[in-house]
């Protein structure tokens, strides 16, 4: 590829370039303008790709990965003939396909950089990462400033709770380039990065931090057999999930129970959307509802109470389950959970190999860990700006484990 004046790049440069901006952006953008996440790893990969056709060769994809991926977009894409909303559900289902497209190129591309290409990319978002600690501190310190002057004077703590959990991702990757580079002082930044999650007072983010911990902690003692364990546990629960709803008591007797005074206002909502969502998937387990039918299901308005006594404020359903694994049975029934599960054992499949570092795969364990702790609990699975997250912070940890 050569450009005016002589000057001359070849692609695998400009390949590497590009990865190593959006590592630089990724943490800030996540920061202060979360939804623009998805523009960024589109724009990233249309690089990628066209470096790629120059070079008239294919990325190396993980052909598995890339398969079951086709054939979830292709269940989702189908899943309009029969969904709540046709043209929305096939719309949705084509841009999820370009989105995973997207992040297999990014994944590919750092595969294919090499040890000195990953730890430029891993450096940027290092340099990226430290700059938004910087902007945490600021907003935390004047209590949002930099929140409120973006998005209006709003509760600006509920605005970074996005920001929040890119962050909690972040944390692995981050600690495994560190700790690679032998260098004690560079441990610092991935501590940072844990305190300013707890600073912004995400629960769910917090909670996924935690738990990377306790399972970055296992997987020292226990090694390839945790991680064997994990290919099985997780894609598990994730076809267990809708027992887990119907094994609550009904909205009304868990409100009027003294279980209820334990459990804060947003829990006793989110246990009640996840209730709601159980009662529907078995009302069509095999296909589901349609891909995206969550914000269409008959009944999601409707209001319900939090406070026995007080009026009723929330609604059953907003929008989504705020749990991928319902979310997926809920839209695409035991076939799409089927998918989702061997989908999960194919990535954590590389964790389990017995020449991996004890603390490579230590790391993965904990990133997946907080993946599947946000992924439960928080966000719709197939909001663009949460999928280009999650696809950013995946490769960024592969890249970090393959690192020599």
């Amino acid at each position: 590829m050569t450009f005016r004046y002589g000057l001359a790049m070849r692609p695998a440069e400009i390949r590497l370039h590009a990865l190593s901006l959006a590592a630089l952006l990724v943490a800030p953008i996540a920061f202060q303008v979360p939804l623009g996440l998805a523009p960024l790893m589109a724009v990233t990969a249309l690089i990628l790709a066209v470096c790629w056709g120059v070079e008239r060769r294919m990325p190396p994809v993980p052909l598995p990965l890339a398969a079951v991926l086709g054939l979830f977009a292709l269940l989702a894409t189908g899943s309009g003939l029969w969904a709540l909303e046709p043209g929305q559900s096939a719309g949705r289902a084509l841009r999820f396909l370009a989105e995973s497209a997207a992040g297999l190129t990014l994944l590919a591309s750092l595969y294919d950089a090499g040890d000195e290409g990953r730890r430029r990319v891993l450096g940027a978002l290092a340099g990226g990462t430290g700059l938004t600690l910087v902007l945490v501190a600021i907003d935390v310190g004047g209590d949002g400033v930099l929140t409120r002057a973006l998005h209006g004077p709003q509760v600006w703590l509920t605005d970074t709770n996005r920001g929040a959990s890119i962050l909690a991702l972040l944390v692995w990757p981050l600690g495994l380039w560190a700790w690679r580079r032998h260098c004690r002082a560079g441990l610092l930044l991935p501590l940072a990065v844990g305190l300013a999650v707890v600073l912004l007072r995400s629960d769910s983010a917090r909670l996924a931090v935690f738990a990377g911990l306790l399972v970055f902690l296992a997987a020292r003692l226990f090694g390839p057999r945790l991680a064997r364990l994990a290919m099985v546990a997780l894609p598990a629960l994730i076809l267990a999930m809708p027992m887990v709803p119907l094994l609550l008591p009904a909205h009304d007797s868990l409100i009027a129970s003294s279980l209820a005074s334990s459990i804060k206002i947003s829990g006793l909502h989110r246990l009640a959307i996840w209730r709601f969502a159980g009662d529907h998937i078995v009302e069509k387990p095999l296909l589901g509802w349609g891909f995206e039918a969550s914000r269409a299901m008959p009944g999601r308005d409707d209001r319900i109470t939090l406070i026995p006594g007080q009026p009723a404020v929330a609604t059953a359903l907003p929008l989504h389950p705020h749990n991928g694994a319902l979310q997926i049975w809920l839209e695409l029934g035991a076939a799409g959970a089927l998918l989702a599960a061997l989908f999960t054992g194919l990535a954590l499949r590389p964790l389990a190999a017995p020449d991996l570092s004890a603390t490579s795969r230590a790391a993965g364990l904990a990133a997946a860990a907080s993946a599947a702790v946000l992924a439960f609990m928080a966000f719709g699975l197939f909001q663009s700006w949460w999928v280009a997250g999650l696809w950013l912070s995946l490769s960024a940890t592969a890249a970090a484990i393959r690192e020599r």
